[in-house]
C-alpha cells in the first residue's frame, strides 16, 4: 500500500493530463493502487458526507501526536467514523487536519472531505476504468423528447419540495436519500410503519420456545426496490410552503428536527424501481406498470399517501 504522497502524485498527473483517452489510462494503473482507490471512494461515494468546509491548519509538533504506522489506516477509520456522524466538532476537524504530515498529505485529505478531487475525473469515468467502483444516485425522470412518448402518457405533479429516494433495500432494511445522496434521518416511526405494512415480516413459531415471533419475510414483493418521490410536510391537513417544508426536511437530514414536525414528514411517491435496475439507470417497464405498483404499495401503506 503507498503513502497519501504517493496519492498526490497520482492526482496531479491525472489533473495535468487533459485528453480523456490519456486519463483512462492512468487511471487503468492507478486503480491498482489500495490507497489511491479508496481515496477515490471516500471522496465520491455520495453516502460520506465529512460535514467539512475548509481543514484547520495542522497543529504544530502534530508528527509526534499521530501514529509512525498504519497512519492511512486510521485516517480513514476516522473518515468513516466522521461519515456517519449528523455533524463534525471542531475537535474532530482539528484531528483530521492532524493526520497530514506534509502539505501533500493536507492537500489530498482536503480533497476527500470537500469531495472533489480536482482532476477532471468524475464517477462516471472511474466506474468507466473499474464498474461498480462508486454507487450511483440515479435520477430517473421522463423523457422531453416527444416522439418517444407513448400515449395516453401519465403526467405527476411535482410540489418542488425535496427529491428522495425511498428504498427498501434486500434484507428489508428502510432509508430516504435525497437527490445529492444524503440520508433523511429522525424518521424512525414512518419506517417503522412501513416496514409494518407491507408484507416485510411475519409471525412464526421459535423450534425452541414455542413462541410467536415476528420475523422479516425474505419474499415480500417490496424488497430491494426504490420508490422515488418526493418528501413534503404537512400539517392540519395543509402542505406548508415550499421553504418551511424543504427547511424542515434539512434538519431532518442533519438530525436537528423537533419531535412535532417529524410527525408531520409524509411520502409523496411516484415510480417504482427495482434497485439493480435503479443502479444499472434504466428500466424498460412501461410508466403505467410501474404506477400500478405504487398503488398497490399505498394501498398497503394506507395513510402515508392518500392523494
Amino acid at each position: 500500500m503507498g503513502t497519501l504522497d504517493n496519492v498526490y502524485q497520482m492526482l496531479e498527473q491525472l489533473n495535468a493530463t487533459s485528453k480523456v483517452n490519456d486519463k483512462i489510462d492512468l487511471l487503468v494503473k492507478f486503480i491498482q493502487d489500495p490507497l489511491f482507490l479508496k481515496t477515490v471512494k471516500y471522496t465520491l461515494d455520495p453516502n460520506k458526507n465529512y460535514h467539512i468546509k475548509q481543514l484547520p491548519p495542522v497543529t504544530k509538533g502534530n508528527r509526534l501526536l499521530m501514529p509512525t504506522k498504519n497512519l492511512e489506516k486510521e485516517l480513514f477509520k476516522f473518515l468513516k467514523t466522521l461519515a456517519k456522524k449528523t455533524g463534525t466538532t471542531k475537535q474532530e476537524k482539528q484531528q483530521l487536519a492532524d493526520f497530514s504530515w506534509d502539505s501533500n498529505d493536507y492537500d489530498v485529505i482536503s480533497r476527500i472531505v470537500k469531495k472533489d478531487l480536482r482532476c477532471g475525473v468524475s464517477t462516471a469515468l472511474i466506474n468507466r476504468v473499474r464498474p461498480g467502483t462508486i454507487e450511483v444516485i440515479s435520477y430517473m425522470r421522463c423523457t422531453t423528447d416527444i416522439n418517444t412518448i407513448h400515449y395516453p402518457a401519465y403526467s405527476q405533479e411535482k410540489a418542488d419540495a425535496t427529491f428522495v429516494n425511498f428504498i427498501i433495500d434486500e434484507t428489508g432494511k428502510v432509508k430516504f436519500i435525497t437527490r445529492a445522496g444524503s440520508k433523511v434521518r429522525q424518521l424512525n416511526k414512518l419506517k417503522k410503519y412501513i416496514f409494518e405494512h407491507v408484507n416485510l415480516q411475519k409471525k412464526i413459531r421459535d423450534p425452541e420456545t414455542g413462541e410467536i415471533v415476528i420475523k422479516y419475510h425474505p419474499k415480500a414483493n417490496y424488497v430491494n426496490r426504490v420508490f422515488p418521490g418526493e418528501m413534503i410536510v404537512r400539517k392540519e391537513g395543509k402542505e406548508l410552503p415550499r421553504e418551511v417544508s424543504n427547511g424542515i426536511i434539512n434538519q431532518c437530514i442533519k438530525g436537528t428536527a423537533n419531535k412535532e414536525d417529524i410527525q408531520d414528514v409524509i411520502l409523496r411517491l411516484w415510480d417504482t424501481i427495482p434497485y439493480p435496475k435503479w443502479i444499472e439507470g434504466r428500466y424498460d417497464v412501461y410508466y403505467r406498470s410501474r404506477f400500478y405498483s405504487v398503488q398497490a404499495f399505498c394501498d398497503n401503506c394506507f395513510g402515508i399517501n392518500q392523494d
